[in-house]
Parts: C-alpha cells; sequence; structure tokens
C-alpha cells in the first residue's frame, strides 16, 4: 500500500471479486475488478491490519496487507 492505493496484479483477465475484511471478520468493502490488475483506493480505511479475500474463475485466495 502506498498513498493510500493499493495496487493489484492478477494471473488472469478473468472478473474478480475482492473482499477486504478487518480482523474482526467484518466486511468493509467489496471490489468488483475486471482485467489483470487493479488500483484500490483504501486512503478511508483506518490503519491496521487487514485480509484481502480475492474470488477468481472459481477460486478463493486469502491475502494480508497492512494499511498505515
Amino acid at each position: 500500500v502506498q498513498n493510500g492505493q493499493l495496487n493489484l496484479q492478477f494471473d488472469a483477465a478473468a472478473p474478480a471479486t475482492v473482499s477486504v475484511i478487518d480482523l474482526a471478520g467484518g466486511v468493509q468493502r467489496i471490489y468488483n475488478i475486471q482485467g489483470q490488475s487493479a488500483t484500490l483506493d483504501v486512503s478511508g480505511f483506518a490503519a491496521g491490519t487487514y485480509l484481502l479475500q480475492i474470488s477468481q474463475a472459481g477460486k478463493t485466495t486469502a491475502q494480508q496487507v497492512v494499511i498505515q
């Protein structure tokens, strides 16, 4: 995360859904992505650790991200 922007790259251009989840399990925002890359504006999020749940082409993965 740099300057309130989170850059994502995907292996495929299939549509993806990215959920930003706080550590208490609350979904803070859901983004619908088209294409192989996206820049998400996370400047409105409180500083802390979040989980990105990424669903694409029938698969779901999760990655931890720290917003400062």
